[in-house]
């Protein structure tokens, strides 16, 4: 499933494979790429926000993209919800690691993977389909990516 990016300033970035090729070529050095989810659920829908984040140290920082997504349903089941989150947040790495020429792909989840949060219900799932899908991931409080740049533009 192919889906549309924005940037910073609004604009459209239809083929994000090619986008962060482009990044990674421009760079000329190692490019280290973050896709993360984040949710938000409103009265009568619940908003998801999936970002690609390349970071490079010679430039200054990490450029970010994202993809906005309303689900028209109010999800208030947390395992539901944040599974969608981490079925997103692995679709995009899976198709940069396939489309594009990104080796350095990292996923994070906005998942707890201490028993005394709510968040950790999906904790177990999440690691399992990650690791199975071959990406090293990370969760809060490291999860930056889907903790706070998603979280941010959610």
């Amino acid at each position: 499933m192919k889906r549309s990016f924005f940037d910073f300033d609004g604009n459209s970035i239809e083929d994000v494979e090619s986008y962060v090729d482009d990044f990674i070529r421009n760079a000329s050095d190692d490019v280290e790429v973050y896709v993360g989810t984040d949710s938000q659920v409103h009265s009568d829908f619940t908003r998801y926000v999936t970002v690609v984040v390349m970071h490079n140290d010679r430039l200054g920082g990490a450029h970010v993209v994202y993809h906005k997504n309303d689900e028209h349903r109010n999800e208030k089941d947390i395992f539901n919800r944040l599974w969608q989150e981490v079925v997103a947040t692995i679709e995009v790495a899976n198709n940069l690691r396939l489309d594009s020429k990104a080796t350095d792909i990292r996923t994070h989840f906005d998942i707890n993977p201490s028993e005394e949060y709510e968040s950790h219900v999906t904790y177990k799932a999440a690691r399992g389909f990650a690791r199975n899908a071959g990406f090293p991931f990370q969760t809060k409080p490291d999860s930056w990516a889907a903790s706070c740049a998603a979280d941010r533009l959610n």
